[in-house]
Order: C-alpha cells, then structure tokens, then sequence
C-alpha cells in the first residue's frame, strides 16, 4: 500500500514518481480513445458498416450478367451477327419477308389461274358457236342426201347445179368447222401442258426452297409414300399445290421412323431345329441253351 503521506510530503532528495502511460514492459505505449457518451462500443469481429450483425452468415447476392451485345440471326438462310437491341427487328423483317414470299407465289398461282380460265372459257363459247353451226350444217347436209341429183338433172339441169354448189358449200364449211374446233382443242392441250409444266417448275423450286435436302430421291420417295396408301401415281404427279406435297414429305419422313423402329425392335428369327439321329440298335439275341 502506498503511503499517502510520503506522496504527499516527499523526502529530501527522493526522485520524483514517474507518470503511468500504460507503457507494457518492453511494448509500446497503449492509448485507450474514450467513447462518446452514450454511444456504445462496437464489438469485436463485427463489420464496421454492420454494427448490428444482421449481414453476419447470409450468402452474398451474385451480380447479374450482363447480355451480349451481339446476336446471331438468321436471315434467308445465312446467319449475321447483329446488335442485340435489333434483334427483333431482324425477326420480324425475316417473317415478313418469309410471308411475303409465300403471298407473292400465291398471287402468281392465282393470276395463272385467272388467265387460264379466262382462255378456257373463251375457248369454250368459241367452241358452244361452231358445235351449234355444226349441228345445223349437219340437218342441212341430211336435207340434200334426199335429193336425187341424177333424177333432177335429167329434169332440170340449173336446178341441180345449183343445188349441188350449195351442197358443196355446206360441206366445206363443215370441214372448216370441225377444223376450227380440233385447232382450239389442240392449243387448249398445249397451254395445259405448258401451264402444268410451268406449275411443276414453281413447285419443285418451291419444295428445294422449303424442304431440306429436297432432291429426286426424297420426291421419289414421297410418290411411293402416296402410292403405297393408294393414290394413282398419275393423280400424285399432276399435284402442283406445295401444301400437298409438304404433307407427303412429313408422311414419308415418318414411314422412315416408323421403319428404322421395326429394324430396331425386330427379333432374329430363331435358327431350325435338326433333327436329333436315331441309333439303330443291334438285333435281341434269341434265348437259348446255356452252358
């Protein structure tokens, strides 16, 4: 215990008592900073910015990834790299232009169409005019097979001259007639056969467009498809409507499934049976004397 008195009263010559620092024996200097008033001290292991330790053990929240810039699109066919921000754009350009593409083939389908029925039916009351002049040439022509022509150019010779050029002017003119009629349906042919070619033209240009790998193998491969469910090949090859043979491709491509399925499952057949040999036995030996 320190004796207050000699504290207070120091000896002559004592040294004077040194001021407590803190110092710890060979360390340094420890200087405690006093806490504000009523603010409570901060405890140890705890964040600074998180006083109170509500963040202590939850799992930290990722950063969302940032999207890149570009994109990949295809357009007719080709793929581009584009801006990500255009990307639909770039869609809905292609699906218009798809659609486009398919509106323009049926106006052109359709505008065929016109213009042959438009030709067809002129062909038709073209032909309604001469089957009419026909008919009545032809009771004309009866009218003069009653005529006896020798009777009357005995009788009367003008007459019958006269009568025999108007029977021959009838037949010419039949014979102009029915020419006029076999020439119209003689280019009627020809045009069909060219619009059906031009037709089957579009179709396969279409079918190479929308098909992959459309060659004649896969188109010979969707006629038998047809054929097999038994639709005439000659009703199969006057098809021009690609929405028909789009319906072929799919049922030949599942007859493919359908086909590599059963080749799959299929169990070998199991290999015959040979007979087993029979073994011919010796003779029984006849009972008899014994020695």
């Amino acid at each position: 215990m320190t004796d207050l008195s000699t504290v207070a009263n120091p000896e002559p010559g004592a040294p004077e008592p040194v001021p407590d620092t803190g110092a710890t024996p060979g360390g340094e200097a420890v200087i405690e900073t006093a806490e504000p008033e009523g603010v409570e001290p901060t405890p140890a292991g705890v964040p600074v910015d998180d006083p109170e330790g509500q963040l202590e053990g939850q799992p930290a929240v990722p950063e969302p990834t940032p999207e890149p810039d570009t994109v990949e699109v295809e357009i007719n066919g080709l793929k581009y790299r584009v801006p990500a921000a255009l990307r639909d754009g770039y869609m809905q350009q292609a699906d218009y232009s798809v659609k486009t593409m398919a509106l323009a083939d049926q106006g052109r389908a359709l505008e065929t169409e016109r213009e042959e029925f438009g030709k067809q039916r002129a062909t038709h009351r073209d032909n309604v005019k001469d089957f009419g002049k026909l008919d009545h040439t032809d009771e004309m022509l009866e009218k003069f097979r009653e005529v006896d022509f020798q009777a009357l150019q005995q009788e009367d010779a003008d007459q019958a001259q006269q009568l025999s050029y108007q029977y021959q002017k009838l037949r010419d003119e039949r014979d102009q007639i029915v020419a006029r009629i076999q020439t119209r349906e003689h280019e009627s042919r020809a045009v069909a056969e060219r619009e059906h070619a031009n037709r089957k033209g579009q179709l396969s240009a279409t079918l190479a467009r929308d098909i992959p790998g459309y060659s004649p193998e896969v188109h010979s491969q969707m006629v038998d498809v047809a054929v097999s469910h038994g639709i005439p090949k000659a009703e199969v090859d006057a098809i021009t409507n690609p929405a028909y043979m789009q319906i072929l491709y799919k049922a030949s491509l599942g007859e493919q499934v359908l086909k590599r399925k059963q080749a799959a499952t299929a169990q070998p057949v199991p290999a015959a049976a040979k007979p087993v040999p029979k073994v011919q036995g010796g003779k029984t030996p006849t009972a008899g004397p014994q020695d």
